[in-house]
């Protein structure tokens, strides 16, 4: 007897681990707790407590930006004034300007005069140039970050086993899987968007390069691409690309943050800058106890 009261607590650990797979959906869910009880004839039955909450969170970093002479790479700013890619020079704006019979203006009277000066160069009288807007070209990572304005990034829906679900409790020690559902270009790309203003256009790639899961209970798990979603079949066994084990029983937040890298080209410029999208889930792992229940009692 002592034997199929194990087994029927073990089948219902189970259960409660593996049963009901689906994923988060980050909206806010009540959360979960269990309470094992033993009633008087020996029945088993576990008792389901839920108050829950998740949300999401972005941050933004800088990045690298390059500007070229020909072959050679250059500061995109300096004293000389902003570097100007299709006439590879520094340029800042003339001012005051001089009046229309300058040379420069050509018989134009729309457009700027600009101060052309070559890279590492600043003797002599410099040049001087006419641009047909008139304000300076715009900030090439500016354009970018208005590109990805466009693409509307979105954190991963996190998938979980087991989820944050009422009757879905995970166990001390067994194996959790971590994966994106249903991932798309806006959770995990590769996704492209332009930007343009006064002419100019500037192109960026947005794409996912790992996915930061901290568990909650200290622990931290890294993965590179959209994870495995679970599946019954697979039974208790590791996710062959993203998983974890809990060593603490306990209610946990779980963070899934993207790491997205986002490159970009135009005006002469290259560049690079990441994204960092979060979403949070719970989940509650509980210990599996061996219930001795004697016939006698």
């Amino acid at each position: 007897m002592r034997w199929l009261r194990f087994l029927i607590a073990l089948a219902v650990a189970a259960v409660l681990l593996l049963g009901n797979p689906t994923s988060a959906s980050g909206d806010a869910r009540p959360g979960c707790k269990s309470v094992v009880k033993v009633d008087k004839d020996r029945t088993i039955s576990i008792e389901i407590v839920c108050d829950q909450s998740g949300e999401a969170g972005a941050a933004f970093t800088s990045g690298r930006r390059v500007c070229m002479f020909g072959k050679s790479e250059v500061p995109c700013k300096s004293d000389q004034g902003t570097w100007y890619s299709p006439r590879q020079c520094y340029i800042s704006r003339v001012d005051p300007p001089p009046d229309f019979s300058y040379p420069a203006w050509e018989g134009r009277t729309t457009g700027s005069l600009y101060y052309c000066r070559l890279s590492g160069l600043d003797v002599g009288t410099p040049m001087v140039i006419w641009i047909g807007s008139s304000t300076p070209p715009p900030d090439p990572e500016e354009l970018a970050r208005r590109a990805v304005n466009q693409m509307q990034l979105k954190p991963i829906t996190i998938g979980i086993v087991p989820n944050d679900g009422p009757d879905s409790v995970g166990l001390v020690g067994m194996p959790i899987w971590l994966w994106a559902d249903s991932p798309s270009d806006q959770t995990m790309g590769p996704i492209s968007r332009s930007a343009s203003e006064g002419g100019y256009t500037v192109t960026a790639t947005a794409e996912v390069e790992r996915v930061r899961w901290s568990m909650g209970d200290g622990g931290v798990k890294t993965c590179t691409g959209p994870g495995t979603p679970y599946k019954l079949k697979y039974g208790i066994t590791e996710s062959p690309t993203c998983g974890y084990r809990f060593e603490k029983q306990g209610e946990f937040t779980v963070a899934a943050r993207s790491d997205w890298l986002v490159r970009w080209s135009g005006i002469g410029e290259t560049g690079t800058f990441r994204i960092y999208l979060t979403q949070n889930t719970q989940v509650v792992i509980g210990e599996l106890n061996v219930l001795t229940v004697s016939e006698g009692s």
